[in-house]
């Protein structure tokens, strides 16, 4: 699926022009001409990466970046200021709150691919990076199934098997037991069900979450 990329910029030649040559890579873009346009747009949609023009009528670009921020980390959300080479002051105020790069105008298609690319790899690998602490959750979880609740209850069964099954209150127990054991098998086989292991030459295992469509 095509990456969104937001371009708010007051200049419509410069954001059309722009949209125009990342649409021929391959993004999608949304153009959006202010501030308020952006953060009204990010209220009931969202978008991979964001090229925000710092100086803008109204809400300026500083105004928007700190709205985000408040919302979405930079690995959540990537913001390229786009700046003249005059605006260094406004760039570095940019950057210390939390803006992940900037170009400058005119844009040069492809230094702002480059970062572009840069960014939205980021990003990708922060999204991996929550899924692998996903299943080490689960891994936990597992363990902790394993040795706090699962080992004990065998060593229960087992005294009670053991035990004359004439004994109607041991059976009773042995009943219950076998319902809880029951119950616990298939909150085992749900957490089993969320990751699979690749095995590999050199006999490590990978743990992957399962595609959640098959």
């Amino acid at each position: 699926m095509a990456k969104k990329i937001l371009i708010v910029d007051d200049d419509k030649i410069s954001r059309s022009t722009l949209a125009k040559k990342l649409k021929k890579k391959g993004f999608k873009t949304v153009e959006l001409e202010d501030g308020e346009a952006c953060i009204s747009y990010l209220l009931g949609d969202t978008a991979d990466l964001i090229l925000l023009d710092i100086i803008m009528p109204g809400i300026s670009g500083i105004g928007v970046l700190k709205s985000i921020r408040q919302r979405y980390s930079p690995f959540e959300l990537p913001i390229i200021m786009v700046t003249s080479v005059t605006e260094e002051e406004n760039t570095i105020e940019a950057l210390d709150l939390g803006a992940n790069d900037y170009i400058t105008k005119p844009a040069n298609i492809n230094i702002a691919l480059s970062r572009i690319r840069s960014q939205l790899k980021l990003t990708d690998l922060y999204k991996k990076s929550l899924s692998l602490r996903e299943v080490e959750s689960i891994n936990a979880m597992i363990v902790t199934y394993n040795h706090e609740i699962n080992t004990p209850l065998c060593l229960v069964m087992a005294i009670i098997s053991e035990q004359s099954e004439d004994n109607k209150e041991l059976q009773k127990a042995k009943n219950s037991i076998d319902k809880i054991s029951s119950i616990l098998r298939k909150i085992h086989e749900i957490t089993e069900d969320k990751i699979n292991y690749t095995q590999y030459g050199n006999h490590n295992k990978m743990v992957k979450l399962k595609d959640e469509d098959g």
